[in-house]
């Protein structure tokens, strides 16, 4: 595969809001499925750091699911060492966010999603249940 640091570009292949509910298992009881069962997509990026430029991040790719497919992307600045800003464009709407590094493969996530559809007129607790989300992730590279 390719390796940023050696090639400048990276690939990637991933899932979202995917859970043993897909693979025939109960719900765990963290969140009630129903709630995301439109949200599962299915991506493949490749991203890039500039070389005169590397605490810049831009990536490029195509997402789909149980909605329509579309072009996605996303840019990134590293603000210090482990913490970076993100903006993309997840073929829905814009999300900010920004990912820390607690270790070289866990990674932790507080994002807001789709800007564009917040109603700053609603109570803070749906934008809170709608709009932002907290994860942490594990990553592994391939062989």
């Amino acid at each position: 595969m390719f390796r940023p640091f050696k090639h400048g570009v990276a690939l990637a292949i991933g899932a979202d809001q995917v859970g043993p509910e897909d693979l025939g298992f109960s719900s765990l009881g963290f969140i009630s499925k129903l709630a995301f069962e439109k949200e599962d997509r299915y991506y493949a990026m490749a991203g890039l750091v500039p070389s005169k430029l590397p605490m810049l991040y831009l990536a490029l790719g195509y997402v789909g699911g149980h909605q329509a497919g579309s072009i996605a992307g996303a840019a990134g600045l590293v603000i210090i060492p482990g913490l970076l800003a993100i903006t993309e464009y997840d073929g829905v709407g814009t999300n900010l966010g920004m990912r820390a590094l607690l270790s070289t493969q866990i990674k932790l996530d507080l994002d807001v999603l789709h800007m564009q559809a917040i109603d700053y007129g609603r109570p803070f607790a749906l934008v809170l249940e709608n709009n932002v989300r907290f994860g942490v992730s594990y990553s592994e590279t391939w062989p």
